[in-house]
C-alpha cells in the first residue's frame, strides 16, 4: 500500500505545474528552480563504503572538530587548491550540463577546482546517471576515497532525468558533491535534536528505499560520538544544511520534521570555506 502511495505521489509530482524557465535549451520541457514542491518527497542518500571504511566505524578516529557547523571526514579531505577531475560514465549531455552547473556552486566557497573531462580520460569522480523517473536518491564516496576505484566504476550515482523539478535536481547534485568534497550527513551530528521514532524509521526506509537494517542504522539513525576527539564536527547542528536528510514529520516521536533543503545554507558555505580556505578571497 505504501509503495503504491509513493508511486502515485511521484507521478503527481512529475506531471504537476512544475514548469517555467529552462535549465538547458536542449530539453523539450521547462523546469522551475524556485517553485516549492506541492507534495513531499522522500530523497535519501547512502555514503558508499570504500576500502578505507569497510569493516570500520566511520565515526572512529577519522574525524576532527571544526569551528563551524558540519561534519567532515578528516582522512578523505582533498588538498587545498586542488583540481578535481570529474567525468560522466553515461547519461544525456543535457543532464551533464545541469550537474556541472550545480556542482560548481560549491567552488564559489571552496578553494577547489572542478575539471570536467571526457569519459575516456582519467578522473577522480566518476558519475553514473540513473534515469529511472521513480527514483529520488543518490550515493557517493567520501572525498579522496573516490580515487580508490577503477576508472570504469562509478564513485557517484545520481538519479536524474529531465522531468524532475529543478529544485530536486539541484538538491541531489549539491548533496552528493558535498559528500565528494568530504562532508558527512548533518542529521548525524552529535547535537542533532531529532527524536527519531526508530521502529517507524526502520520500516519506512526498508520499505520505500529498500535499505537494509544496517543501512538505516548507519545512514539515518546513528549519531557521531561527542567523546571521540578525532570527530570532525562543530558545536552547532544545522537543520538548513544541504547535507541534512529531508525528514517527514511522522518519522519522529514529536512529529517535528525537517524540510527538503535545496540550496547551500550559510553554514554549508562557511564549513566548506573553512575546509578549503581561499586566503586571497576569504568568505
Amino acid at each position: 500500500m505504501n509503495k503504491i502511495l509513493y508511486l502515485t505521489c511521484t507521478i503527481v509530482i512529475l506531471f504537476s505545474n512544475s514548469c517555467v524557465p529552462e535549465v538547458v535549451s536542449c530539453f523539450p520541457i521547462k523546469i522551475n528552480e524556485n517553485k516549492k514542491l506541492s507534495i513531499e518527497q522522500n530523497y535519501t542518500c547512502i555514503i558508499m563504503p570504500t576500502p578505507s571504511l569497510i569493516g570500520s566505524n566511520i565515526s572512529s578516529k577519522n574525524h576532527k572538530k571544526l569551528g563551524s557547523k558540519g561534519i567532515v571526514a578528516k582522512n578523505t579531505k582533498w588538498n587545498n587548491g586542488e583540481t578535481i577531475r570529474v567525468k560522466f560514465l553515461n547519461g544525456d549531455p543535457c543532464l551533464h550540463e545541469i550537474v556541472k552547473k550545480y556542482a560548481l556552486e560549491w567552488t564559489e566557497y571552496a578553494n577547489l577546482k572542478l575539471e570536467f573531462v571526457n569519459s575516456n580520460e582519467i578522473a577522480d569522480i566518476k558519475i553514473n546517471i540513473d534515469s529511472d523517473i521513480t527514483k529520488f536518491n543518490g550515493s557517493s564516496y567520501l572525498g579522496t576515497d573516490c580515487r580508490k576505484l577503477p576508472q570504469d566504476q562509478p564513485t557517484m550515482h545520481l538519479s536524474l532525468n529531465q522531468y524532475k523539478p529543478g529544485i530536486i535536481l539541484r538538491q541531489l547534485v549539491l548533496h552528493e558533491f558535498g559528500h565528494a568534497f568530504g562532508l558527512h550527513h548533518e542529521h548525524q551530528h552529535p547535537n542533532s535534536t531529532l527524536n527519531w521514532n526508530e521502529e517507524v524509521v526502520y520500516n519506512w526506509y526498508m520499505l520505500i528505499n529498500n535499505y537494509t537494517k544496517e543501512e538505516v542504522e548507519t545512514s539515518v539513525l546513528k549519531k557521531f560520538e561527542k567523546t571521540d576527539e578525532n570527530i570532525f564536527y562543530s558545536d552547532e547542528y544545522d537543520q538548513k544544511s544541504i547535507m541534512h536528510y529531508y525528514v517527514l514529520p511522522f518519522l519522529t516521536t514529536d512529529f517535528k520534521g525537517v524540510p527538503l533543503n535545496t540550496k547551500l545554507s550559510d553554514n554549508d558555505k562557511k564549513i566548506i570555506s573553512d575546509m578549503y580556505p581561499n586566503t586571497m578571497n576569504p568568505l
